[in-house]
C-alpha cells in the first residue's frame, strides 16, 4: 500500500511517502508561504521523487489536531481535495496521539504536551511500558496553565511533545529526546497504516480540524455576549 502522510499541525511540517512500513521519502516542508497551493507543490514534487503519479497513493494520513489554526485548516483541506480527486482513503489523527509513539521509551506516565498560546499547553497522559503497542491514552485532552502543570510533575513522569521548546526550562522531571518533539511524518505514516489495518477510516465530508480551543478572536466574541 502506498501511502502519503502529511503534518501541518505545526511549522515547518513535513511530509512523507511509504510503501507499507517502508519510508521511500521524506522532507520537511517550507516554513515560509504555508499555503494549500505551496503544500500540493511540495506534495506534487516528492510524488515524482519516486516516480508515483498522483492515484498511486492509495491512503493519506494527516493530523487532525490539535496545532496550528492556519496549519490543521490547510491540512484538512489539502486532504480532501486530494482524495476528491484520486479517490484514495484519508484518515486524520490526533496530533497527541502521533507524538505519544515516538519516544520508544517504555513508561507507564507519558505526558504529551503542545502549545495552547496564552501561558496554557495542551496536555494528555499516556501509557507507554508496552514499546510493542501503540500508547494508550490515560486521558482526555485539557487545556492547562503550563507553570503549574509542570511544577506538579515528578520523576515518575516523562514528558514529550513540542510544547517543550518553549517551556522546556520549566521541566525538572524527565523529558525525551528533542528529536521526538515534532511530529515525524514517516511516524505519522506508518500510525496511519496501522489505523487502517483496524478498520478506521475518514469521512472526508465529515473532516474537520480539532483546533482543541477556539481562537482568542472567537472567545472574545463569544464573551461579549
Amino acid at each position: 500500500m502506498n501511502i502519503l502522510a502529511l503534518d501541518t499541525s505545526a511549522t515547518p511540517g513535513s511530509l512523507a511517502l511509504l510503501t507499507g512500513e517502508q519510508i521511500v521519502y521524506e522532507a520537511a516542508l517550507p516554513d515560509q508561504r504555508r499555503t494549500t497551493e505551496s503544500f500540493a507543490s511540495e506534495i506534487q514534487r516528492a510524488l515524482q521523487a519516486c516516480s508515483w503519479s498522483p492515484r498511486e497513493v492509495e491512503l493519506l494520513g494527516i493530523c487532525a489536531g490539535p496545532g496550528s489554526f492556519t496549519g490543521l485548516r490547510i491540512g484538512a483541506t489539502v486532504a480532501k481535495t486530494y482524495a476528491y480527486a484520486t479517490g484514495c482513503n484519508v484518515i486524520a489523527l490526533d496530533t497527541l496521539d502521533v507524538l505519544a509513539a515516538q519516544p520508544c521509551v517504555s513508561t507507564n506516565s507519558l505526558w504529551v504536551v503542545l502549545d495552547a498560546q496564552r501561558q496554557q499547553l495542551f496536555a494528555a497522559q499516556y501509557d507507554a511500558s508496552d514499546l510493542t503497542q501503540t500508547p494508550r491514552r490515560l486521558t482526555k485532552t485539557r487545556i492547562v496553565d503550563a507553570r503549574p502543570f509542570l511544577a506538579e510533575r515528578t520523576t515518575a513522569d516523562l514528558l514529550t511533545g513540542s510544547g517543550l521548546y518553549r517551556w522546556a526550562k520549566e521541566v525538572v522531571t524527565p523529558v525525551s529526546a528533542p528529536t521526538s518533539w515534532s511530529i515525524n511524518a514517516a511516524k505519522l505514516g506508518q500510525l496511519t497504516r496501522q489505523a487502517y489495518q483496524r478498520g478506521e477510516r475518514t469521512d472526508i465530508w465529515q473532516l474537520t480540524p480539532d483546533y482543541g480551543r477556539a481562537s482568542a478572536a472567537e472567545e472574545k466574541r463569544t464573551s461579549e455576549f
